[in-house]
């Protein structure tokens, strides 16, 4: 492999099959973008022992952007799909299968090939209680796969955040070399936020983008904050969630982003959540990500759905932090380049909406330190009378 150039994951000779190891979680840390689901589809799946290969992926919306269709089969309610040597499923359809069909194989011994894609969110899923089952489905999970492993299977966990997943399995898992470096994509610029309303006022009009947050509810917040500065925004979320039904509309976007990747043209800002958090690939042209979660691995894996570079990436910072980056167009410029007064300093900190983790304004000196931090020009002086002016320059 030559060192200054990149590799997608399936490429040969990039993972060597014969270092999988039995009995062991071997993690391939891969970046998002670097062809996971296709190294499965197109490579991997030849492994398998038995002619079947079990992947195990964390969301229906995921298991359904997967490309392998086939004989689609029913459990319970769920669905899963078996083609071309591989089962695909999510892990609440395997845990399922493991406590109500016990008896059938399951990829339970030494010849087993088991994938498990963003294996991470089944253990963030495993730690919340569900009010609604009695079992955990993510904790059975677990427990299978610890089961697997000493059984002496082949697991293999693919994914571009593994701490919790080295932390879950330590002395269980297993570094698989990668031999050349890995394809990903970047962003120009990344700026970092501690208010939602704040970023919101401050992005671009005539851009594109799509906003991450954990929570339904915050999406009709977002929408109503950006249609006031006229764009268009809208989601969708998981449609097993039976606490909020989603319109017509909303799952024709949906299915035109699980689906194809592709963002309707009348949606400017697709929102999205946890739901999307991992699995979906976009590849409509993207200006900006907003991650409104201060978790790494979430903005590391919500950055990753879009299929391309970016200009900018806004992600939620909630480390202490005296200033805040404010982009040039956000100011009006008819505060350049002119005296501005006590009056006229305080007329702009209400049209600058910049406020703090407790969502309080923030005042002219916070401000003004934020603006010298974005490389604007302040100046103080005098007038003739004595009284204290400010000059802005961009």
């Amino acid at each position: 492999m030559k060192q200054s150039e990149e590799y997608f994951l399936g490429q040969e000779g990039v993972i060597l099959f014969d270092e999988i190891q039995h009995g062991k979680l071997n993690i391939i840390n891969a970046p998002c973008g670097s062809g996971k689901t296709t190294f499965v589809e197109e490579r991997l799946w030849t492994q398998a022992y038995w002619g079947d290969l079990l992947y195990l992926i964390d969301t229906r919306n995921a298991l359904e952007a997967f490309k392998i269709r086939g004989e689609e089969r029913e459990f319970n309610g769920e669905i899963y799909y078996k083609h071309k040597g591989i089962t695909a499923m999510t892990y609440g359809t395997f845990a399922m299968l493991c406590i109500y069909k016990p008896d059938e194989w399951l990829w339970d011994d030494e010849g087993s090939l088991i994938v498990c894609d963003e294996l991470q969110s089944a253990i963030k899923w495993s730690k919340i209680k569900q009010e609604n089952n009695r079992v955990n489905l993510h904790e059975v999970v677990l427990t299978e796969l610890h089961k697997r492993i000493k059984l002496g299977a082949r697991i293999v966990a693919i994914t571009a955040t593994p701490a919790s997943i080295k932390k879950t399995f330590e002395r269980e898992y297993v570094n698989m070399p990668i031999h050349g470096k890995l394809k990903h994509y970047r962003a120009e610029r990344r700026q970092n936020f501690r208010c939602l309303k704040e970023i919101l006022h401050q992005l671009p009009t005539d851009k594109r983008g799509i906003i991450y947050t954990p929570m339904i509810r915050q999406f009709y917040d977002i929408q109503i904050e950006l249609k006031k500065r006229g764009i268009q925004a809208d989601g969708f979320w998981s449609v097993n969630n039976m606490d909020h039904n989603m319109t017509e509309e909303q799952l024709e976007i949906r299915k035109s982003v699980v689906l194809h990747g592709i963002i309707p043209d009348n949606i400017q800002v697709l929102l999205i959540n946890a739901a999307s958090e991992t699995g979906i690939n976009i590849t409509s042209p993207v200006d900006y990500v907003v991650v409104n979660d201060s978790n790494p691995d979430t903005q590391t894996q919500a950055v990753g759905r879009v299929r391309h570079d970016l200009e900018t990436i806004y992600l939620r910072d909630l480390s202490p932090s005296k200033y805040t980056y404010i982009p040039y167009h956000y100011i009006d410029k008819k505060w350049l380049n002119r005296p501005l007064y006590a009056e006229d300093k305080e007329a702009l900190c209400k049209e600058v909406i910049l406020v703090d983790d407790r969502g309080r304004r923030y005042k002219w000196p916070n401000i003004k330190k934020s603006l010298i931090y974005s490389d604007f020009k302040i100046t103080e002086k005098r007038d003739k009378d004595g009284r204290r002016y400010t000059i802005m320059e961009w």
